[in-house]
């Protein structure tokens, strides 16, 4: 069955309605930039003796829920119609997201965000919300160097003790959340535990975001960076660096909580703790694991600082870090 047969079902099961649907003309009788009709099918659409103009990217894969924001305002003004997006499948974040934008939407089968008639159906998200739970600090660093090093096994407990510097305890109790979250599958040879992932980068991502979190346990303000120390940049500073996002006021940089519980003792670094931000100052941000396990020194690795600036951030933010993570994921 394919989308559009779907969609009529899909309408049909959940609001008992026949909708009528046809190929657009929109595409060809609009002056609708090239890029914008070369990424999505065109179908008129009548609910509720509603018109719409729906649209189904031709390849999705490389759009965000910023893009489809952006494309669909230029499309609505071109057409002077209400667009609704049609995909087959959907990710909760991507579809947090597109909520947040007030993108209308439908995933057959699954979903149903149309709010000028009021209707948010959410087939697949009605079971009862646990307290929702994340990877340890030392199991989320792990999988992040997987991630950078598109490396995804088979690790035993050996290696990735000596790649990692955790202690093998601890990398037993990684291999147990990645078990508990089905990320891969754990085999034993001669007792020792074999952990192995057969999934892609891709959806190595998808399926454990949800239980990744920001790095960053909290932050301190300094006079100046300490003579002697070389910090790798984060937050806006590494972002800046990475994207059009112009260089912040206060320079960021990231330190392990570790590593910070020692340098703290030394009088000298305590004297350029600043109670305050001020416009010169800058920012020291204490991570839960190292920022520079996995990457060169100069820098966080980028899934780290997507972790540590998305929840919060403005549309400018978001939209540059969509950009470096869909880098990563396909690089």
């Amino acid at each position: 069955m394919n989308l559009i047969d779907k969609f009529r079902k899909y309408m049909s099961d959940v609001l008992s309605l026949e909708v009528n649907i046809t190929m657009s003309q929109a595409r060809t009788k609009n002056d609708l930039p090239f890029a914008i009709v070369d990424n999505y099918k065109f179908y008129d659409v009548t609910i509720l003796d509603n018109p719409y103009l729906a649209i189904a990217p031709i390849d999705g894969d490389n759009l965000t829920p910023s893009v489809y924001r952006k494309q669909i305002d230029v499309i609505t003004n071109s057409i002077n119609r209400e667009v609704i997006l049609l995909v087959p499948v959907l990710d909760s974040f991507n579809r947090k997201r597109l909520i947040k934008y007030k993108v209308p939407f439908i995933v057959p089968g699954n979903q149903m965000y149309l709010p000028n008639l009021m209707i948010d159906l959410r087939e697949h998200f009605r079971k009862l919300k646990t307290k929702k739970e994340h990877y340890s600090p030392a199991a989320q660093s792990l999988l992040l160097y997987m991630l950078n090093r598109n490396s995804f096994g088979p690790f035993d407990v050996d290696t990735l003790s000596e790649i990692s510097g955790y202690s093998k305890p601890t990398i037993r109790r990684c291999l147990k959340e990645f078990d508990n979250s089905d990320l891969g599958s754990i085999t034993t040879d001669n007792k020792n535990k074999i952990f192995n992932i057969k999934n892609d980068k891709i959806s190595i991502w998808e399926k454990s975001k949800e239980l990744l979190k920001s790095p960053v346990n909290k932050t301190v303000w300094l006079g100046h960076n300490p003579p002697g120390e070389a910090f790798p940049e984060a937050g806006l500073s590494a972002l800046s660096r990475n994207s059009m996002i112009a260089s912040p006021k206060n320079a960021t940089y990231a330190i392990w909580k570790n590593e910070w519980k020692v340098l703290r003792q030394d009088q000298k670094f305590r004297n350029l703790l600043e109670p305050d931000r001020t416009e010169t100052n800058v920012c020291l941000q204490i991570w839960s694991y190292s920022p520079t396990l996995w990457r060169p020194a100069y820098e966080v690795d980028k899934f780290s600082l997507y972790l540590s600036l998305i929840n919060g951030a403005d549309e400018r933010i978001e939209d540059a870090l969509e950009e470096i993570l869909s880098g990563e994921l396909r690089g």
